[in-house]
């Protein structure tokens, strides 16, 4: 069911948010063709290592954990991207992994 929640809501709003972001001109051009089937996979293998950790632990404990990778995205593209750290990114970071530590307990 959660799954199924979350993924029709992500089809509601992925569309609409291309739309606002690219003003109103979606464009296939070969990096999304490329990086869309990797990412369909990445997100598969993903949404399956959750399922089997919602078979062996408590859905309180395995949900924050797996959020755990948006944190791990931040950090990877400070890095990798050299994006720019600002206070209101390193108190996010900062209450994710507060709240996933407090959330496991």
């Amino acid at each position: 069911t959660y799954l199924l929640v979350e993924t029709a809501i992500l089809l509601a709003i992925l569309p609409l948010m291309a739309l606002i972001t690219e003003r109103g001109a979606i464009s296939l051009d070969s990096g999304v063709l490329t990086y869309a089937p990797l990412s369909g996979i990445t997100i598969s293998i993903a949404l399956l290592a959750l399922m089997y950790g919602l078979r062996l632990g408590e859905g309180s404990t395995v949900i924050p954990l797996a959020r755990l990778g948006l944190a791990l995205a931040t950090v990877l593209s400070l890095l990798l991207l050299h994006e720019q750290i600002t206070w209101s990114k390193a108190l996010g970071l900062a209450l994710t992994v507060a709240a996933v530590f407090l959330l496991s307990r």
